[in-house]
């Protein structure tokens, strides 16, 4: 029972424009998504590009990858979400859920 939980849990995320890459007067609402703790980040950006494209100037060359961090800290894409919130929390004594 708990085992299936652990795999079939999900994880509550906010996602935020930086303030340097609004190109508009209009700043974005935040993003939020539901991301299984086995999945992995990069699968849920596409989702987050297009909300996000009419505030950003558009991407090109090295900058078509984006850059996602959790207070400072740059987010490694190969680990699942699911050891990623898991490590953040750990250093942040306990995240603050959504």
């Amino acid at each position: 029972m708990i085992r299936r939980e652990v795999w079939e849990g999900a994880i509550p995320v906010r996602l935020v424009l930086a303030a340097d890459d609004i190109s508009t007067y209009d700043h974005p609402l935040p993003f939020y998504l539901q991301i299984p703790r086995m999945s992995y980040f990069p699968l849920f950006l596409v989702q987050a590009r297009a909300y996000f494209q009419k505030y950003a100037a558009p991407l090109s060359g090295a900058d078509r990858e984006p850059w996602i961090e959790y207070q400072g800290t740059p987010l490694k894409w190969h680990l699942p979400f699911g050891v990623l919130f898991d490590m953040m929390a750990s250093e942040q004594v306990r995240l603050r859920l959504f």
